[in-house]
């Protein structure tokens, strides 16, 4: 494979030939240059198909690439003043546009391992000083939002405090909201007076992994398979590739539990409706009766997310620009 990485630019648009399905998508090789790259896709494709992709980045000796579902990601990108690594970013989160199917989403979210809570509310932390707080502080955790006149509640998932998953709930809204949405709506909520929040820190295995839901790669679960047979088998690849990923157990009704993987190795299940953490080197999943119909689902990070080839997760700062243009 040719080293000519420098030649390609974040946003270019460039053609690859599929190789060979991997987990999450498939190996290609880009042309020109004939150099291996990894394309995500959740649908199938052609062994020995030409493919119009958009080069994000370099993970290693292989290029990154996406499909750029979102019209005119390219063309900002390459007149941007920001970094390589931030508009390497841009162009994975324009392209891969996740819905977080989970009722009661917001209950996913576990609860400080530690304890320590800080409780504030938007009054006495307005919106330029969170900002400022989450900038300085470079906090991985999580900003929890409660709104008692919308009756709303909403979480983000912070690395390097930066967002990097969000949730947005209210009464009257039965449906899941997409990332994008459920960040202007916190926004919306954190403008206001009445808005209680909730800061925290968590570790860092912890929400890399989940942030796998939203920014991730989903990963196809063979359908004929006990769950737990499923998820063993899983567990087993994951471990042998070093990869970060999720796995969530749901029925119609919400979430059961979800489990952190963390470069290969299985750090432990959140028991949503327990709000319970188990920290285990083994994954149990002795489950009564009543969930042998569940649905497992798993989503894994790319390395290069956390690399010095990409700045991952959105600044505060944006969010609150982002929200004001869809207000």
């Amino acid at each position: 494979m040719s080293n000519d990485s420098k030649n390609y630019k974040t946003g270019q648009s460039v053609l690859c030939k599929v190789e060979a399905p991997e987990v999450g998508g498939y190996r290609v090789t880009v042309t020109p240059g004939n150099m291996e790259g990894f394309l995500p896709s959740q649908d199938p494709l052609d062994v020995g198909r030409q493919i119009p992709a958009t080069f994000v980045c370099m993970s290693g000796d292989r290029a990154l690439l996406t499909f750029a579902y979102m019209i005119g990601t390219t063309e900002r990108v390459q007149f941007s003043t920001s970094s390589d690594s931030v508009n390497a970013f841009a162009v994975w989160a324009d392209s891969y546009p996740t819905d977080l199917r989970l009722r009661r989403a917001i209950d996913i979210i576990m609860p400080p391992v530690d304890g320590q809570v800080r409780e504030t509310n938007s009054a006495e932390t307005p919106l330029t000083e969170l900002e400022a707080l989450l900038e300085k502080s470079q906090l991985t955790g999580c900003l929890k939002a409660q709104s008692e006149q919308r009756l709303s509640r909403s979480a983000a998932l912070l690395y390097q405090g930066r967002i990097v998953g969000c949730m947005y709930g209210t009464k009257s809204e039965n449906e899941p909201l997409t990332m994008e949405r459920s960040m202007n709506m916190m926004v919306s909520d954190l403008a206001r007076d009445d808005t209680t929040m909730q800061i925290y820190s968590l570790p860092e295995e912890i929400i890399l992994a989940m942030s796998a839901l939203f920014l991730g790669c989903p990963i196809e679960i063979v359908s004929d398979m006990r769950i737990a047979d499923a998820a063993v088998a899983l567990l087993t690849e994951l471990k042998e590739r070093s990869d970060t990923a999720c796995l969530t157990l749901s029925t119609d009704s919400g979430a059961i539990s979800v489990s952190f993987v963390f470069r290969g190795r299985f750090t432990g299940t959140f028991l949503v409706e327990k709000q319970q953490y188990l920290p285990s080197a083994e994954l149990t999943m002795h489950l009564p009766e009543a969930f042998e119909q569940a649905r497992l689902d798993a989503s894994f990070l790319p390395a290069v997310m956390t690399s010095e080839s990409m700045q991952y997760g959105y600044t505060f700062r944006h969010l609150i620009e982002h929200a004001k243009h869809h207000m």
